[in-house]
């Protein structure tokens, strides 16, 4: 070797001298790293460091009694209970607790009070004395196998019985010894003892016998579960059963005995704890004791909850101590450097450690706690290694080499080229993947390069299958299986370029797991592959190692941690009978430090001989100890602790919350689930069924907030999971009602409803006669005007068609006297053809005004008798066409005076400019449209040619527009012109 032997000699050396030391001490107690240690100060909520007293209710929450008041604890979250907030407890100095039969809290408070806490709520049971009287605290409780509570007193020389409401009184006449300072216990069997400074009894029935009453020194008492009581009794340890018998267990000389106990604690799994006063917590198991690190050297109280996690009270805090099961051996376990590459187990059972940027490093011995490195020559790069079945092991390099270390020394070969991967089949060949893009296969000291597409793969995984073929993948995300000598690819359904193959995990026979880079697991199977889905439930794609034991557990390194579930489970969801992969994510909590996991194609991980699990990280090699990892009991129900209403708390009931103020403002409700162990995984989702139907991810928040509630009823529903993968607890709901405020409620609403129906059928009615007067008022117009137009239209036919009458008959007359001759004749004459025409034109006007005529028939009937009357001095042809029916419907005046002109004007032009020998007046009805068409045979006219200016056209046209009708003028030269009159009718 290039180095001295004396850089691993040392240290082994240093190490077996400990362990001489320890040997040769054997009242010391050594210090175990067997727990995972968490502490609660004040700044986490504990109201006062010094806890004297730890209890867990059947809800699963933990109780603990402080100068500073009495804390719950859910695992997160401490809820204080103070005097004068809380009705029924009498003092905020909490210094004892129990739990009896029932379920109910026992607390034990300053100047002897007893407080019992059930259903939620406390009672006195005895009151503290007054402040200005000296006088005991409560010490203990103890419950007997008649259901009643004991209660000690301190310092007193007292015991206390409450039975069915009855409190009686024990002291020194009823055998409790003198000493002071008067504890209570009950053993499995239900028997009470009592201890005190220097004595010690059990209860006959009727008083207090002493026990080895020749003690005399101070005693500490602790139930077996084997029955009887474990004594601490001046230097020994001691066994005490309740007929008498004793059992010394073990000398306390060295810890300086009783003096420094304050109290013990047997645990479930039969290990005895030792609180002390100034050497914090001891474990006794199988014979010798082990110091248990905690927060602070003093222990006053001890207890294991029903999660398997073990709780001390110290004078700095709560304790939580759970085991250990990760362990990172680094530079104490004498490694060069911490930065863990590639490892293995040899066939002597020795781990071998490839290290970054130095030699390998192998255990002392086989229970590789302590290493050494393997110095080898030019052993600095070593990047990975991998077993031998014949025995030793080989050595990949940086620098090409590949080195195969046996029976104490390294023989060397090279491959030229750099080793990035090693793997020995079955058959002892090794296969080397190189960082030049070539495979090797070395045997019988022979290098045997193997063809792989003209050096375009980067082999970086391989393994073999119990089939013995040889699998490959690739940095670029593809996978080889070797069959007959040829490599034949494996195609990955889904898989995207550049998913680089982390690792390749034979599974039986036929099945092979298959790991890539954010592409995640897929399993092949008789040639089929499956892939994992990404929305399985595990928290990430990055996927390192992979580790399958022996009884079906898969291991699953990521980059955020450590996952553990089972073969069935992924099964499972890769065909399709469950969506989630229900599994555990290890983390700091469970003692795991933060790392990175190394890829598991650099034989990144192993099982040794004795089930011990080996990943490579960048802190040294973690260890998983085989034994069981204390699996999470199933999830308690879910408790809706609080709900607080514009900030003020509300009671609550079995039933629910009763009934809600009108607009209550903000309500808050808090919820939990006690959990102890790894309280920060639990999931939470709520709704409240009346204002939402979706549930809300509420995720770790352990409070729902709702800003306004209108009236109703409603009720509060949460559930819990310990996240994606695990089954959810069962729904707790609160059901409550928000009253509604005197103008919500249905009575004031009908009663809004009817008055808003009275006012609105008022308004209708209101409205309605508005418009009845203001119609009946039009009418009376209308008629006036009827009337007057009535008048009008008789004074003007009466008064005025007479005087124009009487002028052209007078001027006929006058035109005939003999003695007028000449023009005055021919003026005579004109004057009579002008009153006449004038005439004429009244009866029109006259027609137009009288209110009779506003009919579509009158006008309809009209219009062919003036046509007639007009067309008939002309000696043309003439054609009237009217409709047969016509509807019962009113025309203004206006109307039917505009109509009348306009045909006038089409009569007119037929007449004086076309030139035409036919005449064709048709006028159709329909109830939508009246239709009036002039047309002549005549000689027609170039539309387009008329002077803009003319008047006739243009006035014929107006006239219809302001009225909603219009006009249409068809004509042709040489083909006559067909004038059409459209008027909408009003339907309504």
């Amino acid at each position: 070797m290039s180095r001295s032997p004396l850089r691993w000699i040392l240290p082994i050396s240093f190490w077996w001298l400990l362990a001489l030391v320890v040997m040769a001490s054997p009242d010391a107690a050594p210090l175990s790293s067997e727990y995972v240690l968490r502490t609660w100060e004040t700044g986490d909520g504990l109201p006062q460091n010094t806890v004297t007293g730890i209890a867990q209710t059947p809800d699963g929450y933990l109780w603990l009694a402080t100068q500073g008041g009495l804390a719950r604890f859910d695992g997160l979250r401490f809820t204080v209970f103070l005097k004068g907030s809380t009705p029924g407890l009498e003092s905020s100095y909490a210094r004892s607790l129990a739990v009896d039969r029932t379920g109910a809290l026992w607390i034990g408070a300053e100047r002897g009070g007893v407080v019992r806490m059930r259903g939620g709520h406390f009672e006195s049971i005895v009151p503290p004395s007054p402040p200005t009287t000296v006088t005991a605290w409560t010490s203990s409780f103890a419950e007997d196998a008649t259901g009643a509570m004991w209660i000690g007193l301190a310092p007193d020389q007292a015991v206390y019985r409450w039975r069915d409401g009855q409190l009686k009184k024990f002291t020194g006449e009823d055998g409790v010894g003198s000493g002071g300072d008067t504890f209570v216990h009950a053993d499995s069997q239900g028997h009470i003892w009592y201890s005190t400074k220097t004595m010690c009894g059990v209860f006959d029935g009727t008083r207090f016998q002493p026990f080895d009453p020749e003690g005399g020194v101070r005693v500490h008492l602790a139930a077996a579960r084997q029955g009887g009581m474990w004594a601490v009794r001046g230097n020994k340890l001691l066994h005490y059963w309740a007929d008498g018998r004793r059992k010394e267990v073990a000398d306390l000389e060295w810890l300086g005995g009783a003096v420094e106990v304050n109290v013990i604690y047997e645990d479930r799994a039969g290990d005895l704890w030792l609180g002390t006063r100034n050497t914090g917590l001891l474990r006794f198991r199988g014979g010798k004791f082990v110091q248990v690190p905690t927060s602070h050297q003093v222990v006053q109280a001890i207890m294991e909850d029903s999660e398997g996690n073990l709780w001390a009270g110290t004078q700095g805090g709560l304790d939580r101590l759970r085991p250990q099961r990760f362990f990172l051996r680094d530079a104490r376990n004498g490694l060069t450097k911490e930065g863990v590459v590639s490892l293995c187990e040899d066939t002597e059972h020795k781990l071998w450690l490839a290290v970054r940027d130095s030699a390998p490093e192998r255990a002392v011995d086989t229970t590789n706690q302590f290493f050494v490195p393997m110095e080898g020559p030019d052993l600095n790069l070593v990047p990975c290694i991998c077993a031998d079945p014949r025995g030793g092991v080989w050595v990949g390099q940086d620098g090409g080499s590949l080195l195969h270390w046996r029976n104490g020394a390294y023989i060397k070969t090279s491959t030229g080229q750099k080793v990035s991967t090693l793997l020995c089949d079955h058959a002892g060949n090794v296969w080397i993947a190189t960082s030049k893009r070539a495979l090797i296969r070395f045997h019988d000291d022979m290098e045997d390069p193997v063809p792989t597409d003209n050096g375009r793969i980067l082999f970086r995984a391989l393994a073999e299958d119990r089939a013995g073929h040889i699998w490959a993948g690739t940095e670029d995300g593809l996978v080889f299986r070797r069959d007959h000598d040829q490599f034949q690819p494996v195609l990955l359904p889904g898989a995207k370029e550049g998913e680089s193959i982390r690792f390749l995990v034979p599974d039986g026979a036929e099945t092979m797991w298959i790991g890539a880079r954010d592409g995640g697991l897929y399993r092949w199977r008789n040639g089929h592959i499956d892939h994992l889905p990404s929305d399985a439930g595990l928290s990430a794609q990055d996927f390192r190692v992979l580790i399958i034991e022996p009884d079906g557990t898969f291991w699953i390194a990521m980059g955020n941690g450590l996952f553990r579930t089972t073969r069935q489970e992924v099964e499972s969801v890769l065909s399709g009978r469950q969506h989630v992969l229900n599994g555990t994510t290890y983390g700091r909590d469970d003692g795991l430090p933060k790392l990175d996991f190394t890829f598991g194609r650099r034989n990144g991980a192993t099982r040794t001989h004795d089930g011990h699990l080996w990943f490579a990280t960048s802190r040294g090699a973690l260890e998983v100890s085989p034994d069981p990892l204390p699996e999470s009991p199933s999830l308690p129900p879910v408790l809706v602790e609080e709900m607080r209403v514009d900030g003020q708390p509300i009671a609550l009931a079995k039933t629910g919350a009763g009934g809600l103020g009108p607009n209550p403002g903000p309500i808050e409700i808090r919820y939990t689930v006690p959990r102890l162990s790894s309280p920060e995984r639990l999931q939470f989702r709520y709704r409240l069924v009346g204002l939402e139907e979706e549930w809300v991810d509420a995720r770790d928040q352990r409070t729902a907030t709702y800003t306004r509630v209108p009236p109703g009823k409603y009720r509060f529903e949460v559930a819990a999971s310990l996240g994606a993968g695990s089954k959810p607890t069962a729904v707790a709901s609160l059901p409550f009602v928000v009253q509604a405020a005197w103008w919500e409620t249905p009575v004031f609403r009908i009663i809004v409803g009817i008055l808003g129906t009275l006012l609105l059928a008022t308004l209708v009615r209101m409205m309605v006669l508005r418009r009845v007067r203001a119609r009946i008022r039009r009418l009376e117009q209308e008629h006036a005007l009827e009337k007057e137009r009535a008048r009008i239209a008789r004074d003007m036919h009466d008064e005025l068609g007479a005087s124009l009458t009487r002028i052209a008959l007078m001027s006929e007359i006058a035109a005939d006297e003999p003695e007028m001759r000449g023009a005055a004749a021919q003026q005579l004459g004109e004057i009579a053809q002008a009153a006449r025409s004038v005439s004429g034109t009244l009866d029109q006007i006259v027609w137009t005004v009288n209110p009779r005529n506003d009919t579509l028939e009158r006008l309809v009937g009209y219009l062919g008798e003036f046509a007639s009357e007009y067309l008939a001095p002309t000696g043309l042809d003439f054609h009237l066409s009217l409709p047969a029916d016509i509807s019962a419907q009113t025309l203004a005046s206006e109307t039917r005076h505009e109509v009348l002109l306009a045909t006038k004007e089409a009569l007119n032009n037929a007449v004086k400019y076309a030139r035409a020998s036919h005449v064709a007046l048709k006028v159709t009805t329909t109830e939508e449209v009246l239709t009036i068409t002039v047309a002549d045979n005549g000689c027609g006219f170039d539309p387009q040619a008329v002077p803009k200016f003319s008047n006739g056209l243009i006035n014929l046209r107006q006239r219809l527009v302001a009225i909603g009708g219009s006009a249409e003028i068809v004509s042709q030269s040489g083909t006559g012109t067909t004038v059409t009159l459209r008027l909408p009718l009003k339907t309504d």
